[in-house]
């Protein structure tokens, strides 16, 4: 279970709203872990938001381009959907591959 906050709660606070959201008992979850994104190395921040359309417009140009330096990562393209973790985990794959194409 994943969840954000904008202050500065306590685990016995982070337990209690994750367990009310997804409907567990509290003594269910019995671990907490807090990552401050802005302040990580080569993070810096959360999520970026489009309007709608805004990012599709490339597509053409990018389907056309004969390049194999090009990933896209993001919450979306991981297995952690919805989530700065999967966001994270998402880069880190698109630079291994990266990294193998130019090696």
């Amino acid at each position: 279970m994943a969840g954000i906050s904008t202050g500065t709660p306590t685990a016995d606070d982070l337990i209690r709203d994750l367990a009310g959201a997804f409907g567990v008992p509290p003594g269910g979850l019995t671990d907490v872990t807090v990552t401050d994104w802005t302040h990580r190395d080569y993070i810096g921040g959360s999520y970026l938001v489009y309007r709608s359309g805004q990012i599709e417009q490339f597509a053409p140009v990018l389907r056309l381009a004969a390049t194999n330096l090009v990933r896209f990562a993001g919450s979306d393209f991981s297995s952690w959907p919805n989530s700065m973790e999967g966001a994270v985990r998402s880069g880190h794959d698109a630079a291994d591959a990266l990294l193998r194409v130019v090696a």
